[in-house]
């Protein structure tokens, strides 16, 4: 799980040997679950001081990429904006909760669908507004926990919004 590099906030790179029958890298150092193909499709981890280096915006994700994996991005507070490739169909469990800094999430239109995991964007306190793709169709017990939206679309494929997914969203004044 990524919790294992939690508080590794000058971590730039994690490089896994090419015999590793489970993980795999990116020629940037992000980590992956190894499959048969070595596809790049399950993002374990993104580290945190590849994205300060980057000055926070997050746009070299593989166009290959299924899986935003539990934990991936959670707690960087360098990440202040992120591209979703269109290829995505799951943000899992806290992938992208308690990043204090982050303001934008930019998905592409034409995605297949999307499921927003358990606490996915839970205590982004800079995430004023997001704009999930159509397709979108699930939206996870508190995804959206403690963000400061003032209105929020609920997509036409959404077909379930989980308990307290927008808990203490206090400035939430809109639902449409």
């Amino acid at each position: 799980k990524s919790a294992a590099f939690e508080g590794c906030d000058a971590l730039k790179a994690i490089l896994v040997t090419e015999t590793n029958p489970l993980y795999l890298n990116d020629k940037n150092g992000i980590l992956y679950k190894r499959h048969d193909d070595q596809v790049l499709t399950e993002l374990l981890f993104y580290p945190k001081g590849l994205a300060r280096d980057l000055g926070g915006v997050v746009n070299n994700l593989p166009d290959t990429l299924i899986t935003i994996g539990g934990s991936a991005f959670s707690a960087n507070k360098y990440l202040v904006s992120v591209t979703i490739p269109k290829t995505v169909t799951t943000i899992d469990v806290s992938a992208f909760a308690n990043c204090e800094n982050l303001t934008t999430v930019l998905f592409s239109d034409d995605c297949a669908g999307l499921t927003i995991g358990n606490n996915a964007f839970m205590n982004c306190v800079s995430l004023h507004n997001i704009v999930l793709p159509a397709a979108t169709t699930s939206i996870g017990v508190s995804a959206f926990e403690n963000c400061t939206f003032t209105g929020f679309t609920v997509p036409a494929g959404v077909k379930s919004i989980s308990y307290a997914a927008f808990k203490n969203c206090a400035q939430l004044a809109e639902i449409r």
